[in-house]
């Protein structure tokens, strides 16, 4: 569902260009303080109709389980106002199990119509009050973007006062909005300004199977992971002290998941293994081990869903890009480099960072590969991005010395330039006043030459009767 998004009224364009000037500055691709998150379900009986299997509370149930223990979470539902809502709530097991309940509950009582400035002033109101000094405030927002609060211009009018007004909040408040837009009818250009004027990051799932995907690619953008190349065998370092192995599955697929140590243990679902911790969700396993062995972990049997595979580690990939850019701009670097346990750059000889990128809305957008380049000799690698329409992208980086590889996503919005501003009441008036100050600037040196000339010949006709040289 490729949506364009190509051009921005006046007061988005202003509102995206405070997101701008904020964003000037890379943002590392690296977080090490909490996330306080509030996540605001659209329940709009369109997004029920567009999900008759209900997979998105197995795709949101996947994100509570990616997410880092110390985070907290809030979930909101809404139509016309928020109609149910949870505190703040870390994400130990009970809070993890207590929201996936009431997710599950608000998903399954759709109701009428949709009114997006309600969730978003209390997500605002929440993340001002309660958020932790050093956390990250983040809204992800699950929705169709359908605005039905009344007729069309009622609807026209309060999607302008939502962006004027409660995203340029958000956006002062240092809070990020991401989206997931998702429905048949989807007004995704709406969401994209939401998240464009709080330097996010929207997604359009087409199907609702992808949901999953989106949550999960969300996860890597917001919480920067370092990840590992996995298809069928995963290769773990001596640097890896922790793993994380998620495979997805079709929803209706029995957990089948085996993974061959580099021992050749089997290991499965069923095993009792102090040291792995194995979650089998709705259409995906996932697996956490402390201190894995080092080599190659095979994942039996073949499927085609993805698998991904998260570390903590001593030598991390760290990468400095740009969250937005505007349309019109020069295009900035991305620069990364591989850090050592205490912070150090490793300067090693045969160290290669790559690095692609990939529309996330447009499948027809060809991907783009770039070599990144260490031209000062120190370790820190770095080129310039390319030239993207605007939209939202997926950059991958991928660092590799040896046998160590490192994988690193982020996400980039480009905005769309926006369109020559068309005269506004009373610009006429203005254009003749601004005309007549040049103009006025304009004589004024004429009038001067034209004073000092009288005025000289005045003095000339006084000398003359005095008897003396008119010339004197």
């Amino acid at each position: 569902m490729n949506k364009p998004w190509n051009a921005l009224s006046a007061g988005r364009a202003a509102l995206i260009s405070l997101a701008l000037l904020s964003a000037a500055r890379p943002a590392a691709a690296y977080e090490t303080r909490p996330l306080d998150l509030v996540l605001v379900l659209d329940t709009a009986v369109s997004m029920a109709v567009s999900d008759p299997r209900r997979l998105a509370p197995s795709a949101v149930e996947l994100l509570l389980n990616l997410l880092p223990a110390q985070s907290r979470v809030q979930v909101f539902g809404f139509d016309r106002d928020v109609h149910t809502r949870s505190e703040l709530r870390l994400l130990d097991a009970d809070g993890r199990r207590d929201l996936n309940w009431l997710v599950q509950n608000v998903v399954a009582s759709p109701h009428v119509g949709s009114d997006f400035r309600p969730p978003l002033e209390a997500a605002l109101q929440s993340l001002a009050q309660d958020r932790r000094e050093n956390a990250r405030p983040i809204v992800l927002l699950f929705s169709d973007g359908i605005t039905n609060v009344g007729s069309n211009d009622e609807n026209q009018r309060q999607k302008e006062a939502v962006l004027r007004q409660t995203v340029a909040r958000l956006h002062a408040a240092g809070i990020r909005v991401f989206a997931i837009a998702f429905s048949e009818h989807v007004d995704a250009p709406f969401l994209q300004d939401i998240a464009a004027g709080t330097s996010g990051l929207t997604m359009v799932a087409e199907r609702t199977e992808q949901l999953s995907e989106l949550f999960t690619t969300i996860f890597e953008i917001i919480e920067q992971p370092d990840m590992l190349p996995v298809d069928r065998v995963v290769h773990v370092d001596d640097h890896v002290g922790s793993l994380s192995l998620l495979v997805n599955r079709k929803p209706e697929e029995a957990d089948g998941t085996v993974l061959i140590s580099p021992q050749g243990d089997a290991i499965d679902a069923t095993s009792a293994r102090p040291d792995i911790h194995w979650t089998s969700g709705r259409g995906y396993s996932l697996v956490t081990m402390d201190h894995p062995q080092q080599g190659d972990w095979q994942l039996q049997p073949d499927s085609d869903g993805s698998r991904k595979a998260y570390i903590v580690t001593d030598v991390a990939l760290r990468v400095e890009a740009p969250d937005l850019v505007g349309g019109g701009d020069a295009m900035p670097p991305i620069n990364a480099w591989l850090e050592q346990a205490g912070g150090g750059v490793m300067n090693t000889p045969g160290v290669r960072i790559q690095a692609g990128v990939t529309a996330l809305n447009d499948s027809a957008a060809p991907d783009v590969a770039l070599a990144l380049a260490d031209d000062d000799g120190d370790g820190r690698f770095s080129q310039t991005l390319p030239k993207l329409a605007p939209g939202a992208y997926r950059i991958t980086v991928q660092a590799s010395v040896g046998n160590l590889q490192r994988i690193k996503e982020h996400g980039l919005t480009v905005a769309a330039a926006p369109p020559p501003r068309e005269p506004a009441a009373g610009d006429s008036e203005t254009d003749s006043l601004i005309m007549l100050a040049w103009i006025n600037l304009a004589l004024l040196p004429m009038v001067g030459a034209a004073v000092y000339l009288r005025m000289r010949g005045r003095k000339k006709r006084r000398r003359v009767r005095r008897g003396a040289p008119a010339d004197e």
